[in-house]
């Protein structure tokens, strides 16, 4: 009679999101004790007190398949994808790798809004190989800001700005090749690739062109074609961290290791701080279990340069693709501490907030990333994670 009076004392001082993850703590404990009887006891307990919780039935699915119940864990998982599509983030890191804000960073500490850029096209590495062919003098302007409407996705205005570029032989093949990488851009990769083509003709020792076309045949598939190309494109400019980036990318693609790890290290001597480099090879790095190794790269990266942040992101972005949501979530933070109105930082913090059952701080840092902008599947990730939650503002635990 104690014991029962106990409970009934202790009851109440539970909350709801507390009963959610003990049940689900409870069962994670006993799965690592190998105790699979008392786990899937655990999980379906969750799952029958919180039946439209996608958790629980990926958590039991995983003690399935552990057991050699396929059937049954398959019927958990199809469960949990009827629930909530994105249940899978929790198991998939191919999945994790493409939905959080994947925007690996060339970083300009000079521009006013500290802005960040992205590959493939680097306005440096440009005006660096135009400089050297002396293809850029009196319509460098026109030029310049047409590569900054590409950068920024503005190609109505990037085409307008070339049609103006008054052509000779030494600009008609970058013309040529920036129309190329709108093409490219914009997915229409023949088109790219017949203006990329006649970039090269035009100047058969343009780099950047041969560069630029690789990406069109990696695409496509050529993996040959396009190794040919970057070699071509090295070979005639040796210290452009770009070029040997794509290289490591198309080695990786061809599941060529050794060649991808070789390509990233020329690409961080060249560039230290290439942060699009360093993340991809600390993810390699890790996928081949080099997980010290790529760790280390990030700190290096970290003391090289401690007032850029944005290492801050590449670790959180490692951690994250590796489910490793708690160290993520730390990393993310202190982004968005120095950061605090970068969008694809806020994104990743919210996204592994709900990840980790923290609903209510997830689905807010989320919510203030949302705008006209925003693209249909993180709207639709919102709306699965957050706006079908009616206990949004109570609870703080789970789906």
């Amino acid at each position: 009679m104690k014991t029962k009076i106990l409970v009934i004392l202790l009851f109440p001082i539970v909350s709801f999101g507390q009963l959610m993850e003990n049940w689900i703590s409870m069962g994670d404990t006993q799965f690592k004790l190998n105790n699979t009887i008392l786990a899937i006891e655990s999980y379906t307990t969750h799952i029958e007190t919180y039946p439209d919780d996608p958790l629980g039935y990926i958590k039991r699915a995983k003690v399935y398949f552990f057991t050699g119940q396929e059937d049954l864990a398959n019927t958990d998982l199809q469960m949990a994808n009827s629930l909530n599509p994105f249940a899978f983030l929790y198991i998939d890191p191919d999945l994790r790798a493409s939905s959080f804000a994947s925007k690996t960073y060339h970083y300009d500490p000079t521009q006013s809004e500290d802005e960040f850029f992205k590959s493939p096209i680097k306005i440096d590495h440009y005006t660096k190989v135009l400089s050297d062919l002396d293809a850029m003098h009196a319509q460098d302007d026109i030029l310049l800001e047409a590569m900054e409407n590409i950068q920024e996705k503005d190609f109505d205005n990037a085409l307008s700005l070339l049609n103006e570029v008054n052509q000779n032989e030494l600009n008609t093949s970058v013309v040529l090749d920036l129309r190329g990488l709108i093409e490219y851009k914009k997915g229409n990769l023949e088109e790219a690739l017949l203006l990329f083509d006649k970039a090269i003709i035009e100047n058969p020792n343009f780099p950047i062109a041969y560069h630029n076309r690789s990406l069109v045949y990696k695409q496509l598939g050529f993996i040959d074609l396009a190794k040919k190309d970057l070699k071509k494109a090295i070979s005639m400019n040796s210290n452009i961290s770009l070029f040997h980036f794509t290289m490591a990318a198309v080695a990786e693609k061809n599941y060529d290791v050794q060649d991808a790890i070789d390509s990233y290290d020329k690409a961080l001597q060249i560039e230290p701080n290439y942060n699009e480099a360093m993340h991809n090879y600390t993810v390699l790095l890790k996928r081949i279990g080099e997980y010290d190794d790529a760790m280390l790269l990030i700190d290096e990266g970290m003391a090289s340069s401690p007032n850029d942040p944005i290492h801050k992101l590449t670790k959180g972005n490692l951690h994250f693709i590796f489910g490793e949501f708690h160290e993520a979530e730390e990393a993310y933070s202190d982004y968005v501490l120095y950061r605090d109105n970068d969008l694809e930082g806020l994104y990743n913090l919210g996204l592994t907030q709900l990840l980790l059952g923290k609903k209510f701080e997830g689905c807010l840092h989320i919510e203030a990333t949302i705008n006209d902008k925003t693209n249909k599947d993180r709207l639709l990730l919102y709306e699965h994670f957050c706006e079908k939650t009616p206990e949004l503002n109570n609870s703080s635990y789970g789906f």
